[in-house]
């Protein structure tokens, strides 16, 4: 019993060890909850914890506003971008290029004039003209080229010999078995029947050219019946004789003979350069003669003239010239009678010319050639400019493309107006009776020409501007009133496009060979150039 009552006092107290377990793990996690001393001495009393939460309750307003701020700038920064972008790709790109020495080796298309042999021949009178001769046929000397009509009076003239002659045969006619010459009247006659007879079978396949044969010549019998009756001077008939003989020599007046004084080959196109442009005056030819576009009539053949008015001309002489100015390089060491090849097209075919250097004068800006050519005239015979190449030539200089190539108006000053301030170079404008100075970015400055270039700028320098010229005692004033055009191309070292005049050597279809500068104003080797110059302006930015 003491032991059952040891036992029974035992178990519950088992239990009870379970419940403080049960109570010991609760006591754990109620000291997870409950901070250590440590950090109660540093945790906020529970009145200072409540104001912070209160001032947090506040702060969220003022972090919205900032998020909202920060959103807008951003997207502002975004559009700004965006817009720089598509400005930076929709701007017109301006091909640039860094220039250097090179060479080409055809020269450009070089331009001549044609000389020849000729003279035109006039008409004495008004009327409609009869041409004997074609183009390009060749007329011996002395020859009738056309006669010349008076149509009003001639008809009426040539009317009245018809109606003699009517009454001439009529009357021969009537004592035609009395003629002296009736034996050779009626052996034509008889020829007549035998054509007739000859030609029926053919009639019978109906050729029309068979019957056109046969009027022809029975044409020709008749009219030679007709001259024998004609030239039978009897009583009856001697009267109507003098008569047609009187109205004959009335005829000649009105009908104009027109005949070669010299022979050669005929032609009906002229530019009425005839006279002047002749091989006795090839020396006095200038260059811009040779630069004129000159463009050849064609006569008609048809149509009534006036008195005085060209008829045709006539080349005598298979011999002929061409006269040009050529860039000295072209015809670096060529001599007075070498042989050369022009080449030129006429008519879309092209054509090689065998020529003789005739006359040669060369000095720094030009050569003026004189071609002799001895062949080929009939092609050339109504034209007086042609467009040739010599044989493949190396020229050499700086190369730039042609589409670098621009034209300018610029402004011609003498160098005495020029003058430097500041390190500028410019000239002193006179306005209301004072100086001011004007600072001029110059294309092209030549003391030994005694100018200075600049481009003509309306807002800075123009036509008309009066600047001061020379200094001290000296002094005096020049009116700009001379300019000039120029060729050029825009350098741009600086970024800045800025015209610069060029000296041509020779081009060829894509590039242009230019001639080394020898100053700060001109074009230099290794040069930055707008190589398309189109879209470009007077100071642009390149870049």
């Amino acid at each position: 019993m003491a032991e059952s009552a040891s036992k029974r006092k035992r178990r519950p107290q088992k239990r009870k060890i379970g419940n403080q377990n049960q109570s010991k793990t609760k006591i754990q996690q109620n000291r997870k909850k409950v901070p250590s001393k440590s950090v109660q001495k540093h945790q906020i009393p529970m009145s200072r914890k409540k104001r912070k939460n209160t001032v947090n309750r506040k702060l969220p307003a003022p972090k919205r506003s900032y998020k909202a701020l920060t959103i807008i700038v951003f997207l502002l920064f975004t559009m700004y971008l965006c817009g720089y972008i598509w400005v930076f790709l929709n701007k017109p790109s301006i091909p640039v290029e860094v220039v250097t020495y090179g060479s080409i080796e055809s020269p450009s298309t070089l331009e001549g004039l044609i000389v020849r042999e000729e003279y035109t021949v006039t008409s004495d009178r008004a009327g409609m003209p009869t041409y004997a001769y074609s183009e390009l046929e060749k007329v011996p000397k002395n020859e009738i080229i056309c006669t010349i009509r008076d149509e009003e009076t001639s008809q009426i003239i040539e009317e009245k010999i018809n109606n003699i002659d009517k009454d001439i045969l009529k009357n021969l006619q009537k004592r035609s078995d009395l003629s002296i010459f009736q034996e050779d009247v009626s052996r034509i006659e008889s020829n007549i029947d035998q054509l007739i007879g000859a030609y029926n079978g053919k009639f019978m396949e109906e050729n029309i050219m068979d019957i056109a044969s046969l009027k022809n010549q029975i044409s020709s019998e008749m009219n030679q019946r007709t001259e024998i009756w004609l030239t039978e001077n009897v009583d009856s008939v001697q009267q109507l004789s003098q008569e047609k003989s009187q109205y004959q020599q009335q005829l000649e007046k009105s009908i104009s003979t027109i005949k070669a004084q010299q022979g050669g080959i005929l032609s009906f196109q002229i530019d009425g350069q005839e006279s002047v442009l002749t091989p006795e005056n090839l020396d006095s030819i200038e260059q811009k003669q040779v630069s004129t576009k000159i463009t050849p009539k064609y006569l008609s053949k048809t149509g009534v003239v006036e008195e005085n008015e060209v008829l045709f001309k006539i080349v005598t002489s298979n011999h002929w010239y061409i006269v040009s100015y050529l860039p000295p390089e072209v015809v670096g060491g060529w001599q007075e009678g070498d042989a050369k090849y022009l080449y030129t097209t006429v008519k879309e075919e092209e054509k090689r010319i065998p020529v003789t250097v005739q006359k040669l004068s060369v000095n720094e800006k030009e050569a003026r050639v004189v071609f002799l050519v001895t062949q080929d005239i009939l092609s050339f015979i109504g034209q007086r400019n042609i467009s040739f190449r010599v044989q493949s030539t190396s020229l050499e200089g700086i190369k730039i493309p042609n589409n670098a190539i621009v034209e300018k108006t610029v402004l011609k000053i003498p160098v005495e107006c020029v003058m430097e301030t500041m390190g500028e170079q410019g000239v002193l404008k006179m306005v209301n009776g004072k100086g001011e100075f004007v600072a001029l970015e110059f294309t092209r400055y030549s003391e030994a020409e005694g100018f200075a270039y600049v481009v003509q700028d309306f807002s800075s320098l123009k036509v008309g501007d009066v600047i001061a010229e020379g200094t001290g005692e000296n002094a005096g004033t020049y009116t700009i009133s001379e300019v000039e055009t120029m060729q050029g191309v825009f350098v741009g070292n600086s970024s800045i496009a800025k015209f610069t005049a060029i000296t041509i050597i020779g081009q060829n279809e894509e590039y242009t060979i230019v001639s080394p500068g020898s100053s700060s104003y001109e074009l230099q080797a290794y040069d930055t150039i707008v190589s398309d110059a189109k879209n470009i302006g007077e100071n642009q930015t390149l870049y």
